[in-house]
């Protein structure tokens, strides 16, 4: 039975996924960067970085944790959360 998760992810060769989420097009405050970090920790994600395009990307997470990550970007952040339809880029 194939894996369903509400958003967007990439599988790996290792069956783990990873995730890449906007928030403010990259504009984040220290404290937001103390807050990814601990959700990275509560679902126990692998390793995580920040991508070019101005993304925040989970990697290595396992297949029961990507859901519950992202409910908890969700509720952590709320429409600050961008979702593009298709590529942009957003330039200072």
């Amino acid at each position: 039975m194939e894996q369903q998760f509400n958003y967007h992810v990439t599988l790996h060769k290792d069956n783990t996924y990873s995730l890449a989420v906007s928030i403010d097009q990259g504009y984040m405050l220290p404290e937001d960067f103390v807050l990814v970090a601990e959700l990275a920790k509560k679902h126990n994600v692998g390793k995580m970085m920040l991508t070019t395009e101005k993304k925040v990307s989970f990697m290595d997470v396992a297949a029961e944790e990507v859901n519950p990550l992202w409910a908890d970007l969700q509720e952590t952040f709320g429409d600050r959360i961008c979702n593009p339809k298709g590529k942009i880029t957003v330039c200072p």
